[in-house]
């Protein structure tokens, strides 16, 4: 009997599938399940890899604890787009970005560069705005304007006056999306975030774009 242990992380929760193969037919059971909820820090999400880590060894030691043998192989199958950066020793500088965090102004932009026709029959990958290729535009675009204006990313450290007015900002945006609204509301209300979202971007402000664009979402979700 052959034992594969399978892991799929899934955008809402992850699981460990014991596969076994008797050598005609295989049989599957699961061991251990997870929620995979990602964390939003400063209107940006990100996968909780810490958190998956551990979540992976319980679903090793659930293996162990089925005392079915020994583990001949292990699979992870986790999202095809996200990706984390790693220093030069090989360690992962900071929690992948979830790839909810996306807008579809960077895939216009990048289709400036490479029109889509062209990148499609490169890649043969359909047009989701949250594709590798253009959370690497997003990247390379802060970086570019890093570079250009002598920035070195650090820790964020705003003034109290800046952190007060960014969480009134974004409390409003959140309350209003509670809140119940009139058609005219909502519409002026959404026509208002949306101006803001654009300008947020345009200010490279993107973790605050895309708190706003969830928020205009949610807007529009109301009956």
């Amino acid at each position: 009997m052959r034992n594969l242990l399978a892991f799929d992380l899934g955008a809402s929760n992850g699981r460990a599938i014991l596969g076994q193969f008797d050598g005609e037919k295989i049989t599957m059971r699961e061991l251990h399940r997870f929620e995979n909820n990602y964390i939003e820090m400063n209107g940006v999400f990100y996968w909780d890899l810490p958190y998956l880590y551990n979540q992976l060894k319980q679903g090793l030691l659930a293996f162990k604890n089925a005392n079915v043998g020994k583990l001949d192989c292990i699979g992870i199958d986790t999202w095809g787009v996200d990706y984390g950066l790693l220093d030069k020793n090989g360690h992962l500088l900071s929690n992948p970005r979830s790839y909810r965090y996306a807008v579809d102004a960077d895939m216009e932009a990048v289709w400036k560069t490479v029109d889509f026709p062209t990148l499609f029959a490169r890649t043969g990958i359909a047009t989701m705005n949250f594709n590798t290729v253009y959370q690497l535009y997003r990247r390379k675009l802060q970086d570019d304007f890093n570079r250009a204006h002598g920035i070195v990313p650090q820790t964020i450290r705003k003034s109290v006056r800046e952190m007060v007015e960014i969480s009134h900002s974004a409390e409003e945006a959140s309350q209003l999306s509670k809140k119940k609204l009139s058609d005219r509301e909502r519409a002026e209300t959404i026509a208002r975030l949306e101006k803001e979202m654009k300008e947020a971007s345009r200010m490279l402000e993107f973790e605050y774009a895309a708190l706003l664009r969830d928020q205009i979402i949610q807007l529009r979700g109301q009956k």
